[in-house]
């Protein structure tokens, strides 16, 4: 509907007809804009909650009122489930999010990845790894760090030592953290706090 009002847009010979177009849309999608904000906002504080029943409730909210998440309601959503160790459902989103046409982030490969570690499912952490880099999304030292306290946790040391040279290779350095511990979360509470 947008698009075809856009189209006809320029086919609109006068300023007043122009006017009550602009009139009509703009404050439609304001609401658009504000309506999918609002809804990674709460989505955001269910998940800090736990809440993932009500999470599912308010996609399914989503769904019915052709609400189209965003990469951010999707990383979210992702960041969530991988949490809880339900990589199944983290992954159907994740699939559910390409489907869309909505390209991932670092944020929401770090996500899945983390949550692969997480669980010991390195192979499939390693071929997320893997994707990330074959599409062209920056992969920095926090991913480099999940990928190697996910070998280091599981026992698997030469995998990890390998993935320390290939960070030094790449001129990736880790810089010193008070705390070793990897948390997914962290970019996601950048991402919010606009810290």
């Amino acid at each position: 509907m947008f698009l075809l009002a856009t189209q006809s847009w320029t086919t609109f010979a006068s300023m007043e007809e122009r006017k009550k177009l602009q009139n009509f849309f703009i404050p439609w999608l304001r609401r658009a804009i504000n309506l999918i904000w609002s809804h990674s906002i709460m989505l955001y504080g269910y998940a800090k909650e736990g809440s993932l029943v009500e999470m599912t409730d308010l996609c399914e909210l989503m769904a019915r009122d052709g609400i189209v998440p965003n990469l951010h309601c999707f990383s979210i959503l992702i960041n969530a489930y991988a949490k809880c160790g339900m990589m199944d459902v983290a992954i159907l989103f994740f699939k559910d999010m390409l489907k869309q046409g909505v390209n991932p982030d670092e944020v929401t490969y770090l996500a899945v990845i983390a949550g692969y570690c997480r669980v010991g499912m390195m192979d499939d952490a390693m071929e997320k790894f893997n994707e990330m880099i074959d599409m062209g999304v920056p992969h920095n030292t926090t991913v480099y760090r999940c990928m190697i306290q996910g070998y280091l946790n599981h026992g698997d040391f030469l995998k990890a030592k390998e993935l320390i040279t290939e960070m030094k290779t790449k001129g990736i350095h880790p810089r010193p953290r008070k705390s070793q511990r990897i948390d997914p979360g962290y970019l996601m509470t950048q991402l919010f706090t606009g810290a």
